[in-house]
């Protein structure tokens, strides 16, 4: 695809730094920090992310769900640190 990923930070391993159990998504990130439902259509969330053209719902989806995350780690204070530091 021609894409490098960079910086890439599973939300999972800064809850569980934090000392919560369990999965924690985005959408259980939402709810524990903010406060906040963030609904994921099942529909979206089960498509194929494999497919060389992503659907307009799907490029949303993907915005949404990049967008709730960055909105975790400024409500947790960590977003001018690296993705390197974080994962220590």
């Amino acid at each position: 695809m021609g894409v490098t990923l960079r910086a890439i930070l599973d939300l999972d391993h800064v809850f569980r730094k934090r000392g919560y159990r369990g999965q924690i998504g985005v959408r259980a990130a939402i709810g524990a920090v903010l406060k906040q439902s963030f609904r994921k259509s099942k529909r979206l969330t089960t498509s194929n992310w494999a497919a060389s053209d992503l659907t307009p719902g799907q490029l949303l989806y993907a915005a949404n769900d990049a967008f709730a995350a960055l909105r975790v780690m400024e409500a947790l204070g960590l977003n001018g640190q690296s993705a390197d530091t974080l994962r220590e």
